[in-house]
């Protein structure tokens, strides 16, 4: 049976996965069956496997470069910890095949029982494991730009991108073509992935313990500057299998320690990077700040206004797919930089300098959404934003200024804690306040593991647990205000100064030295870089 040390070895991995997708594309309606594998390194694997590749047929790489995929590749994974952490310049697109990759694990290890591919062969069930590996690999298709932190902002949850990704799954045309020239009843079999939990995939792909948060964990703490190993684990379907009604996945008494592992990262990921102080005080900004443009009316930046107007007045199941594609992080801060520098009010102008991240981490990412690596023509307009980045280097505006200041964010951002003087700035309407409830492990989606003595348990009463993980619920709660938004509401610089002394947020900048994950890693520096860049002649 494959295990962990044929899927990470350098001499077996690649022929496993080449005989699971030659048995796989064996199906009648399958219309390419030849198998030619490419490969691409993924950083993330490079800590744990000899072979640190993720490997996918000619068919997938087609899904992979339809440009509703290939946005996700301008759309940062940590939006705005890049201040904090300036390696985290990684893209949605990276995760998205990660998380194939770890389903595709998965699957290899389920490959190996010769009665779960008995069961497969008999219920004729290929198709459905192709289109769940393309179902995961498009599970984060429909992110906004700056991901959750947008469509909380427009929408007030964390779901539309769900339900806007199913959406484009089903309805875009390029997508529709990929998985017609795969086999012509893909488009039925992924829309009915969508309605029922065949084979269980559900339990797997959106629970306490799947194939999402194994990567986003794995590839974030890497990005951090603390490599984990997390692998992913092979189970037994208990009593029986079912394609159409769930049945238990059951992981045995040794993957305990690990599965644990992965919990634990989690909960430290929540309050130290996903749902800290100081990522909240940039990502509740964006409210603030779309407030204060929408209400100034102004002509600059008139396609964000546009864009922000079009979707928060539409309910997310009639949104505009196509409009939605136009949009990534990219084409945002070419709409922030616009507004940072030409806006007509000074306030909103600052607002919108909050949102972008200081420079040198600002130009890590960029280089990274833009592919700065590859030798490409650029569009016309990324042409230009990047003449306007290099301009902006080589000036002395207040812009750059801001952007190159390390304490600017903890001299316009304040946040308060409990008092009479937050209830009095409540009142007059100038907090923006966040509340997040969070559970290290949700009893709701169960994990089963075997016990010593052969039993199965849910962690939560397993007898070797090492926490109480039915009692892990927390709720993070933070209150802020802003110095432009104080000003707008005609606050003395003096009232300011005041309220700045009861801030309990550092916001400043200190390179994270741990692991150095800077795209050129030689020594240039970003500023550089983009300063000597040839685009002026492009």
């Amino acid at each position: 049976m494959t295990d962990f040390q044929d899927l990470q070895n350098v001499a077996t991995k690649e022929e496993i996965i080449k005989d699971f997708f030659t048995w796989l594309f064996d199906e009648p309606s399958v219309q390419n069956k030849s198998v030619k594998l490419y490969s691409e390194v993924d950083l993330s694997l490079a800590h744990d496997y000899l072979d640190p590749k993720i490997y996918y047929p000619t068919q997938f790489t087609h899904f992979f470069e339809t440009p509703a995929m290939k946005r996700l590749g301008r759309i940062s994974q940590l939006s705005f910890s890049v201040n904090e952490f300036p390696n985290t310049y990684h893209h949605r697109l990276e995760h998205s095949k990660g998380v194939y990759n770890r389903k595709l694990e998965e699957l290899v290890y389920n490959f190996k029982s010769s009665e779960w591919k008995a069961y497969i062969e008999k219920h004729n069930l290929k198709l459905y494991l192709i289109a769940e590996l393309i179902k995961i690999a498009g599970h984060d298709i429909g992110h906004f730009p700056f991901s959750h932190a947008m469509e909380e902002q427009l929408y007030g949850y964390h779901g539309a991108h769900e339900i806007i990704g199913q959406r484009i799954m089903l309805e875009n045309q390029d997508i529709h073509n990929v998985l017609v020239s795969i086999s012509p009843k893909l488009p039925d079999i992924l829309n009915k992935l969508y309605e029922y939990n065949f084979l269980n995939f559900k339990a797997h792909d959106e629970s306490s313990y799947d194939v999402d948060r194994i990567d986003y964990i794995s590839r974030d703490s890497m990005y951090v500057g603390s490599p984990v190993n997390i692998r992913t684990l092979s189970y037994t379907s208990l009593p029986c299998f079912s394609h159409s009604e769930p049945f238990v996945d059951v992981y045995n008494q040794y993957s305990l320690s690990e599965i644990e592992n992965l919990l634990n990262l989690r909960e430290f990921g929540y309050d130290t990077l996903y749902m800290s102080e100081n990522e909240q005080a940039t990502e509740c900004v964006i409210n603030v700040f779309f407030k204060a443009f929408l209400e100034s009316n102004s002509k600059t930046g008139s396609r964000l206004q546009t864009f922000l107007n079009s979707f928060s007045n539409t309910d997310i199941n009639n949104a505009n797919i196509e409009e939605f594609l136009k949009w990534d992080d990219i084409e945002i801060y070419k709409e922030l930089f616009d507004i940072a520098e030409h806006h007509e009010d000074k306030n909103v102008r600052k607002l919108a300098t909050l949102i972008i991240p200081r420079i040198d981490s600002f130009l890590n990412l960029l280089y990274s959404l833009l592919d700065c690596r590859q030798t490409k023509a650029y569009s016309k307009s990324d042409a230009e934003f990047l003449k306007n980045i290099k301009r902006l280097i080589q000036s002395n505006s207040d812009l750059i200024k801001d952007l190159s200041n390390p304490d600017f964010m903890n001299e316009n951002i304040i946040s308060l804690k409990p008092s009479s003087l937050l209830e009095n700035l409540k009142g007059k309407g100038v907090i923006s306040s966040f509340d997040y409830p969070f559970k290290a492990y949700n009893p709701k989606e169960p994990i089963y593991l075997f016990t010593k003595d052969g039993t199965i348990s849910d962690l939560s009463e397993h007898p070797d647990r090492t926490r109480q993980w039915h009692n892990t619920s927390k709720k993070m709660h933070y209150d802020f205000t802003y110095v432009p938004v104080l000003k707008m509401h005609g606050f003395t610089d003096e009232e300011i100064n005041t309220i700045r002394k009861n801030s309990t947020l550092d916001k400043t900048i200190v390179p994270h030295e741990k692991l150095n994950m800077s795209p050129l890693q030689v020594g240039h520096s970003m500023k550089n870089y983009f300063s000597n860049m040839d685009i002026d002649e492009r």
